[in-house]
Protein backbone atom coordinates (compact mmCIF):
# COMPACT_ATOMS: atom_id res chain seq x y z
CA UNK A 1 0.00 0.00 0.00
CA UNK A 2 2.58 2.49 0.84
CA UNK A 3 4.77 1.16 -2.47
CA UNK A 4 1.20 2.23 -4.78
CA UNK A 5 1.26 5.14 -2.86
CA UNK A 6 5.06 6.39 -3.11
CA UNK A 7 4.03 5.79 -6.88
CA UNK A 8 1.48 7.42 -7.09
CA UNK A 9 3.04 10.75 -5.35
CA UNK A 10 5.86 10.63 -7.57
CA UNK A 11 3.90 10.44 -10.80
CA UNK A 12 1.68 13.26 -9.69
CA UNK A 13 5.41 15.16 -8.71
CA UNK A 14 6.63 14.20 -12.36
CA UNK A 15 3.39 15.34 -14.48
CA UNK A 16 3.44 18.72 -12.31
CA UNK A 17 7.03 19.28 -13.36
CA UNK A 18 5.99 18.66 -17.07
CA UNK A 19 3.30 21.16 -16.80
CA UNK A 20 5.35 24.34 -15.36
CA UNK A 21 8.09 23.38 -17.76
CA UNK A 22 5.35 23.53 -20.80
CA UNK A 23 3.95 26.69 -19.59
CA UNK A 24 7.11 28.71 -18.91
CA UNK A 25 7.12 31.71 -20.38
CA UNK A 26 11.38 31.62 -21.35
CA UNK A 27 12.76 34.71 -23.00
CA UNK A 28 16.27 32.72 -23.36
CA UNK A 29 17.29 31.87 -26.67
CA UNK A 30 18.73 27.84 -27.12
CA UNK A 31 20.17 28.27 -30.53
CA UNK A 32 21.41 31.33 -31.26
CA UNK A 33 22.77 32.45 -34.99
CA UNK A 34 26.57 30.99 -35.39
CA UNK A 35 29.23 34.04 -36.09
CA UNK A 36 31.34 32.85 -39.29
CA UNK A 37 33.00 36.19 -39.71
CA UNK A 38 34.27 35.80 -36.16
CA UNK A 39 35.47 32.50 -36.07
CA UNK A 40 37.64 33.38 -39.38
CA UNK A 41 38.49 36.48 -37.80
CA UNK A 42 40.01 34.82 -34.88
CA UNK A 43 42.28 33.21 -37.08
CA UNK A 44 43.63 35.97 -38.34
CA UNK A 45 43.71 38.74 -36.15
CA UNK A 46 43.54 37.80 -32.22
CA UNK A 47 42.60 40.88 -30.75
CA UNK A 48 41.05 40.73 -27.69
CA UNK A 49 39.65 43.38 -25.38
CA UNK A 50 41.32 43.67 -21.78
CA UNK A 51 39.69 45.95 -19.13
CA UNK A 52 40.86 48.09 -16.01
CA UNK A 53 41.33 45.04 -14.35
CA UNK A 54 43.42 43.16 -17.07
CA UNK A 55 40.83 40.59 -17.59
CA UNK A 56 40.39 39.51 -20.99
CA UNK A 57 36.95 40.32 -22.31
CA UNK A 58 35.81 39.16 -25.43
CA UNK A 59 32.48 39.31 -27.25
CA UNK A 60 31.70 37.19 -29.98
CA UNK A 61 28.17 38.17 -31.88
CA UNK A 62 27.41 38.12 -35.41
CA UNK A 63 25.89 41.52 -34.66
CA UNK A 64 27.52 44.71 -33.85
CA UNK A 65 25.92 44.93 -30.44
CA UNK A 66 25.84 42.41 -27.55
CA UNK A 67 22.70 44.58 -26.57
CA UNK A 68 19.55 46.02 -28.41
CA UNK A 69 16.60 47.60 -26.70
CA UNK A 70 14.09 49.48 -28.93
CA UNK A 71 10.95 51.44 -27.68
CA UNK A 72 8.56 52.50 -30.83
CA UNK A 73 5.61 54.43 -29.96
CA UNK A 74 2.79 55.18 -32.78
CA UNK A 75 -0.20 55.62 -34.02
CA UNK A 76 -0.97 56.48 -30.37
CA UNK A 77 -0.17 53.34 -28.68
CA UNK A 78 2.78 53.06 -26.40
CA UNK A 79 5.18 50.40 -27.10
CA UNK A 80 3.72 49.92 -30.52
CA UNK A 81 7.18 48.06 -30.90
CA UNK A 82 9.42 46.69 -28.26
CA UNK A 83 12.43 45.01 -29.08
CA UNK A 84 14.96 43.08 -26.18
CA UNK A 85 18.20 41.76 -27.03
CA UNK A 86 20.89 40.71 -24.90
CA UNK A 87 23.94 38.17 -25.39
CA UNK A 88 25.75 37.35 -22.46
CA UNK A 89 28.41 35.07 -22.07
CA UNK A 90 26.66 32.18 -21.34
CA UNK A 91 23.12 32.75 -22.97
CA UNK A 92 21.06 34.96 -25.23
CA UNK A 93 17.21 36.77 -24.38
CA UNK A 94 15.11 38.12 -26.81
CA UNK A 95 11.67 38.93 -27.18
CA UNK A 96 10.00 40.93 -30.05
CA UNK A 97 6.52 42.40 -29.73
CA UNK A 98 4.77 44.78 -32.64
CA UNK A 99 1.26 45.55 -30.97
CA UNK A 100 0.22 46.53 -34.76
CA UNK A 101 1.32 43.38 -36.60
CA UNK A 102 0.07 41.19 -33.31
CA UNK A 103 3.31 39.92 -32.82
CA UNK A 104 4.28 38.97 -29.30
CA UNK A 105 7.56 36.64 -29.62
CA UNK A 106 10.00 35.31 -27.10
CA UNK A 107 13.21 32.81 -27.06
CA UNK A 108 13.85 31.45 -30.19
CA UNK A 109 10.43 32.61 -32.01
CA UNK A 110 11.64 36.16 -31.26
CA UNK A 111 15.46 35.68 -32.50
CA UNK A 112 14.08 33.53 -35.71
CA UNK A 113 12.75 36.89 -36.53
CA UNK A 114 14.97 39.33 -35.15
CA UNK A 115 18.14 37.33 -36.80
CA UNK A 116 16.92 38.60 -39.88
CA UNK A 117 16.73 42.14 -39.31
CA UNK A 118 19.71 42.34 -37.12
CA UNK A 119 21.62 41.11 -40.02
CA UNK A 120 21.23 43.22 -42.39
CA UNK A 121 22.13 46.57 -39.57
CA UNK A 122 25.79 47.55 -40.95
CA UNK A 123 25.84 49.99 -38.11
CA UNK A 124 28.49 50.53 -35.44
CA UNK A 125 29.32 52.83 -32.34
CA UNK A 126 30.70 55.77 -35.08
CA UNK A 127 27.85 55.47 -36.86
CA UNK A 128 25.97 58.98 -36.42
CA UNK A 129 22.53 58.79 -34.53
CA UNK A 130 20.64 59.95 -38.23
CA UNK A 131 22.02 56.86 -39.56
CA UNK A 132 21.33 54.66 -36.75
CA UNK A 133 17.78 55.80 -36.43
CA UNK A 134 17.11 55.76 -39.95
CA UNK A 135 18.03 52.23 -40.31
CA UNK A 136 16.24 50.59 -37.70
CA UNK A 137 13.20 52.82 -39.18
CA UNK A 138 13.62 51.08 -42.29
CA UNK A 139 14.04 47.36 -40.33
CA UNK A 140 11.14 47.36 -38.42
CA UNK A 141 8.83 49.30 -40.52
CA UNK A 142 8.35 52.28 -38.13
CA UNK A 143 7.03 55.33 -39.22
CA UNK A 144 8.63 58.95 -39.55
CA UNK A 145 6.26 59.88 -36.92
CA UNK A 146 6.94 57.50 -34.68
CA UNK A 147 9.05 58.28 -31.43
CA UNK A 148 11.68 56.02 -30.64
CA UNK A 149 13.67 55.21 -27.47
CA UNK A 150 16.62 53.09 -28.57
CA UNK A 151 19.72 51.99 -26.45
CA UNK A 152 22.45 49.89 -27.96
CA UNK A 153 25.77 48.26 -26.55
CA UNK A 154 28.05 47.59 -28.66
CA UNK A 155 30.51 44.57 -28.74
CA UNK A 156 33.83 46.51 -27.48
CA UNK A 157 31.27 47.65 -24.42
CA UNK A 158 30.22 51.14 -25.55
CA UNK A 159 26.46 51.99 -24.57
CA UNK A 160 24.89 54.61 -26.92
CA UNK A 161 20.94 56.28 -26.36
CA UNK A 162 19.71 57.17 -29.45
CA UNK A 163 15.92 59.27 -29.45
CA UNK A 164 13.52 60.50 -31.86
CA UNK A 165 10.14 62.47 -30.69
CA UNK A 166 7.99 63.97 -32.69
CA UNK A 167 5.44 65.76 -31.20
CA UNK A 168 2.28 65.50 -33.58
Amino acid sequence: MKKRLAITRLLAFLLLVIIITACSDNEEVTNPPQDNATEQQQGENDNTDTGDAGTKKETTTSYPFTDFDLDADFNNINDTVDVDYEQETEKTEATYKDKEQELDLKGNEAMDKLDNIFSNFDFNKDTSQEEVIKAVQDAFKLPEDAAIDLEITFTDGTNKEYQLYNPN
